[in-house]
């Protein structure tokens, strides 16, 4: 008897790609793809992966081989960093296939003081503003907040008071006081 075995020859997506979710977040849908002999039919039973390339992630694949009709699923979970992420499928004697998903922000979800201005200045000293920036989960400057920011005691046992300007609206994510 003689074999003849088809040679892997193309990965393709089927579904899933170019998704769009929330940072640190799961894509509503499987990616899926298919691999294909040197014949175009579709190869089963051949190694396969899928790891994360860029963005930070994790891919949770549904095997490690091809099904019956050469398809590859895996679920994947965003990292944390705002932007363009991707996955790169494999599989022996084929060139790896790149699939893109988008993480977006969730909008400002803290301030951080960048700048402080300190306890004492002399007469005729410059003081610098104390600037807040509103950072996202991803912990990036949130550069589409423009809402605004008010300076307030978390704590005051001494009963001390602000003066001056306590509310400011922040510009490009940023609020200068």
């Amino acid at each position: 008897w003689l074999t003849i075995l088809p040679r892997p020859s193309a990965l393709a997506l089927v579904s899933g790609g170019t998704q769009t979710a929330s940072v640190g977040g799961t894509l509503a849908q499987s990616v899926a793809v298919r691999l294909t002999a040197t014949d175009g039919l579709s190869l089963a039973g051949a190694a396969i992966s899928a790891a994360i390339t860029t963005g930070g992630g994790v891919v949770t694949p549904l095997g490690t081989v091809t099904d019956s009709v050469g398809g590859f699923q895996f679920n994947w979970q965003l990292g944390a960093l705002v932007g363009v992420q991707t996955a790169t499928v494999t599989s022996p004697g084929v060139t790896p296939l790149v699939i893109t998903a988008t993480a977006t922000g969730t909008g400002a979800v803290q301030l951080r003081i960048t700048q402080q201005i300190g306890a004492t200045y002399q007469a005729g000293d410059s003081i610098p503003a104390l600037l807040a920036e509103a950072r996202n989960v991803s912990n990036v400057l949130d550069a589409q907040y423009g809402d605004s920011v008010v300076l307030s005691f978390a704590v005051n046992p001494t009963g001390a008071a602000l003066t001056g300007t306590t509310r400011v609206l922040a510009v490009a994510g940023v609020a200068r006081f």
